[in-house]
């Protein structure tokens, strides 16, 4: 059992030393120090070193990696149209791209249908270890619990992992794009957004 978010990566970083052929991972949102104007803070020095990141740069070049990201809908505060939700929501989901941008070998998709969290390192044939539990992929300090999952355990949630998976979509600038058109996000946000950054 892990209760720390040190104690946490630091298993990962375990999992990712005995360099697997394959990982896969789920989350409910993801931050590994990637802004949504895809600056990444790990190049800043120490200070603002994400631990998140770190995993993800230390994954050996021959793995196979997929990440599965889950998002919420878009839901606006009490105010009708607010540009501040909206704002927020699409930076949310620009920093998607940014990440899947700044790691482009991996697999990377996103699903509003999904809670699901692990971190799961396939070995060789019927060789695999991982964690689930309730911290996200992200460099949340807030308290939780990540715990080791058994064989049986890992092959039922692949079952899961493998059926979202399936029906979930690529993280690319057109899938993005139709999500906050879906969602009913006013086109001109992207334009505020823009504007901010520069």
């Amino acid at each position: 059992m892990y209760l720390t978010l040190k104690d946490h990566t630091d298993r990962i970083h375990a999992l990712i030393q005995q360099k697997p052929a394959k990982i896969y991972i789920a989350t409910y949102g993801v931050y590994a120090g990637i802004l949504p104007d895809g600056r990444y803070t790990n190049e800043w020095g120490q200070k603002y070193t994400n631990d998140i990141g770190k995993i993800l740069e230390a994954i050996p070049k021959t793995t196979e990696v997929q990440i599965l990201v889950g998002i919420n809908d878009y839901a606006s505060c009490n105010k009708r149209n607010c540009q501040s939700c909206e704002i927020n929501y699409t930076k949310q989901l620009i920093r998607l791209i940014n990440h899947a941008e700044k790691w482009p070998n991996y697999q990377w998709k996103y699903t509003a249908n999904m809670h699901l969290k692990c971190f799961i390192a396939l070995y060789g044939p019927g060789e695999a270890l991982g964690i689930t539990g309730g911290r996200n992929f992200t460099n949340s300090t807030w308290e939780d619990v990540t715990l080791d999952i058994q064989k049986q355990e890992i092959a039922q949630i692949m079952q899961l992992y493998v059926k979202i998976w399936q029906k979930a979509l690529p993280i690319n600038d057109k899938n993005i794009a139709n999500t906050l058109k879906n969602q009913g996000i006013n086109p001109k946000t992207l334009e505020t957004i823009s504007n901010l950054n520069t």
